[in-house]
């Protein structure tokens, strides 16, 4: 987590600046929201694409399947917020562009890629959004303790 912007950074530096797509969670990029200013400092085509499910969404999958939705600071419910990212692309004179449903995605995808230099696209989630397929943990033992999934069983199982 939060290691994104800053490879991406790296891969355009070690391309001869060629542009690069860096695809960021909302929480992942706070980690290195600094890491803006390198981009537009150097002017970077780096297309940040930002995927905004309104906090932590591997924590708050977890706690929701282990916990009952019980959420303790993964988001907006346990009291993690995040600022206006559209505010933070104008801070850093970054351009913008927002996408809040299937239908524009496309078209806006097509329009970052025209512009000249950096782009944030915020890519607005629904906050509990799963990812599929993934490795699921197979539950909890008597001691608390995880009990990993296998690399090779990505099937979706029910909440524990």
């Amino acid at each position: 987590m939060g290691y994104g912007l800053p490879a991406a950074i790296g891969a355009c530096k070690g391309n001869n600046n060629n542009p690069v797509i860096c695809i960021e969670g909302d929480g992942s990029i706070m980690m290195n929201l600094q890491e803006l200013e390198t981009v537009k400092g150097n002017n970077l085509p780096i297309k940040i694409i930002l995927i905004n499910n309104q906090g932590y969404l591997s924590i708050k999958l977890t706690q929701n399947s282990f916990f009952k939705g019980n959420e303790f600071a993964a988001g907006p419910k346990s009291g993690v917020t995040f600022p206006s990212f559209k505010k933070i692309s104008n801070a850093f004179n970054i351009k913008y562009i927002s996408v809040s449903n299937n239908n524009e995605v496309d078209s806006k995808l097509k329009k970052m890629m025209e512009l000249e230099g950096p782009c944030i696209m915020e890519l607005f989630t629904h906050p509990l959004e799963k990812h599929e397929p993934k490795v699921t943990p197979k539950g909890i033992d008597k001691n608390g303790k995880i009990i990993p999934g296998s690399l090779t069983d990505m099937t979706i199982t029910e909440t524990f």
